[in-house]
């Protein structure tokens, strides 16, 4: 995708996901949050764990999930682009 300049999208929107992988691009990276409680203080430290966690993933163009009702610590990396 051109000018995707290294960012990551961090969104709640689950479309923006699916519209990412059907380009077949795998950038921008994606950080996708499943959680209702989105404020700072309800899920910020899950997603500043994500961010540290996945970094070489998401450099290397990922979708990430965090999802706090799922196990290892809320963290998911989904398939799109280099994965593990």
């Amino acid at each position: 995708m051109p000018g995707w300049n290294g960012y990551t999208v961090c969104t709640q929107d689950l479309d923006f996901g699916l519209m990412l992988a059907s380009t077949g691009d795998g950038r921008p990276s994606v950080l996708q949050i499943r959680a209702q409680g989105v404020l700072p203080h309800q899920i910020g430290d899950q997603v500043l764990e994500a961010l540290h966690q996945m970094t070489p993933e998401l450099d290397a163009g990922a979708l990430v999930t965090v999802d706090p009702r799922r196990p290892r610590q809320g963290v998911a990396v989904e398939a799109a682009g280099v994965r593990r």
